[in-house]
Order: C-alpha cells, then structure tokens, then sequence
C-alpha cells in the first residue's frame, strides 16, 4: 500500500487552469463580434479583401455622383471637380450613416430573436446582460437619433418579422423573407444614393427675384460660388459679389419619396415636447 500513489488526494482543490480567464475573455470577445452582425460581417470581409473593398466602395461613390447629377456625366464630374475626392468620400460615407444604422437594427433584432438560446447561456455563466440585448439597444438608441423614424420602423419590422420566420423552419418562407429582405437592401442604397452630403441652403442672388435653393460644393478663393441645383440637381456658378446672402435652410416634404427620405428621426419628434424642448436639435427656417 506504501508503495501505491495516487494523482488525486482526498479533499485536495484540483489546481486552477491559467488558461480558464482566457479561454472565457476570448469567448466573450467572440460573443460581442457575433451580436454585431452583419456590421462586423462586412468589416472582417473587407480585412479579408481590401482591394475588392476599395473596389466597391469606389463603384458605389461613382454611382451616387451619376444619380445626384441625374444620369448628366459632365454634372458628375463638375461635382467631382468642385467638391473634392476626400470630400466626396468623407460626406458619402457619412450621408449613409443613419440608413446603415437601420441596417444595423434590423440585424440585431433578427439576432435577437433568433438565438434565444445565447441569452439563457449568458445567464448561466453570471453576465448581468447578454451581448445581443446590448446591441440591441445601443442600435435602438442610434437610430431614435440619426435614423428618419419611417426607416427605423421599417428596419425594426422586417428584423423582427424575418427572425420570427425563420423560427419555424421552414424553407420556402424563409427564402422569401430573404428576398423581402434583399429589396428592402436595395431600397435603402437607393436613399443613399440621393442623399446629399451637404446642407441645403438659400441663396440670394443680386438681379435674381427668386432666391436660390441648392448646396453650395464650393466657395473659390478666385472669387466665384458653384452650387448644386436643389431640385434640377445641375450645376450654376455666380460671382461671390453676386451672392447677396446665404443661409442654411430645411426642405419640408414635397412627395410621396420625400415624406419618407426628408422625415424627422424620432428623437425629433420627442423632443418637441415642451418638457424636452431643450433638449431638441437646433432646426433651420424652412427653404
């Protein structure tokens, strides 16, 4: 018997493995990457493949100068000319900030509602919340703000109605729903596109009785304005000594499309409350 050893001695604690903090730090790093789906999808897709990123991120700009200067190539490349590559870049990416924020949502409610199982997990493991309600709520907040209210409905809507969907299994509708989801995509680049980066503005030209209504892509120290027609989307430029005054406006809803791209967010809305009103964004004259 003196002579038996034994690898487990009675009452002894099992030495702790060094590696447990790790392996649980990485699991929850990996759990944050998966609850911000599909934006952490398309960043490690451009990690994976900068050129091809490059590539598309280039075609969709050239695409949008074509729609804003209305299929008119030489208004396109004024518009290149005058405003600038990085500004074009820059203000394209950020004039599709809220619709890539509605995107957002709607991945992190179809998320939300189709991996239960995670948030039972994350109880069991003592997180006080899961990964996928925070990005839930975070995404809600930034699109009460950035987002016009009818694409955060909508975005909210078809997460939510395409994660209940696809619950049941079914292929067919699944697909479907898939292919709901893909219009609305394109649906949403589509606004992006028309989005203009610039603020309007209200211009008033000397010997002109009717004040000019665009965004101004440039003020060159050579002593001439080019502006950006509002509606015509073409390009005029007029002597700085001709431009009388210039000021900031906001374009009220005139259509049925501009009822929805030129809508309030809902943070908007709130705070027209008189309790809020301090709270709400400095608005502009109406143009």
């Amino acid at each position: 018997m003196g002579g038996i050893t034994s690898d487990v001695v009675a009452g002894a604690v099992p030495p702790a493995d060094p590696t447990a903090e790790a392996k649980r730090s990485l699991a929850t790093f990996d759990d944050w990457k998966k609850a911000a789906e599909p934006l952490t999808t398309i960043i490690a897709a451009y990690k994976d493949s900068p050129a091809a990123g490059t590539v598309a991120l280039g075609a969709f700009l050239m695409v949008k100068g074509c729609v804003l200067a209305r299929g008119d190539i030489a208004t396109a490349l004024g518009i290149l000319e005058n405003a600038g590559l990085p500004t074009i870049v820059i203000g394209g990416l950020l004039s599709g900030l809220p619709i890539l924020i509605a995107v957002t949502l709607a991945g992190s409610i179809f998320n939300a509602v189709t991996r239960k199982e995670e948030h039972r997990i994350c109880a069991k493991e003592g997180l006080p919340v899961s990964p996928l309600a925070v990005v839930v709520l975070v995404t809600i907040a930034l699109s009460l703000i950035l987002t016009p209210w009818p694409f955060m409905v909508f975005a909210a809507t078809v997460g939510l109605g395409i994660g209940l969907v696809h619950q049941r299994n079914k292929p067919l509708l699944t697909n479907a729903a898939f292919a709901v989801a893909f219009i609305c995509a394109i649906y949403a680049v589509s606004t992006m596109l028309y989005t203009v980066w610039l603020p309007r503005e209200k211009l008033t030209i000397a010997h002109d009785s009717q004040p000019t209504i665009g965004y101004v892509l440039s003020d060159s120290p050579d002593g001439w304005t080019t502006i950006l027609l509002g509606r015509q989307h073409s390009i005029v430029s007029y002597r700085d000594s001709d431009v009388t005054s210039r000021q900031t406006c906001e374009q009220a809803p005139y259509s049925t499309w501009s009822d929805i791209t030129d809508a309030a967010t809902v943070w908007q809305e709130i705070t027209k409350w008189s309790p809020l009103r301090f709270l709400h964004p400095t608005t502009e004259p109406p143009c």
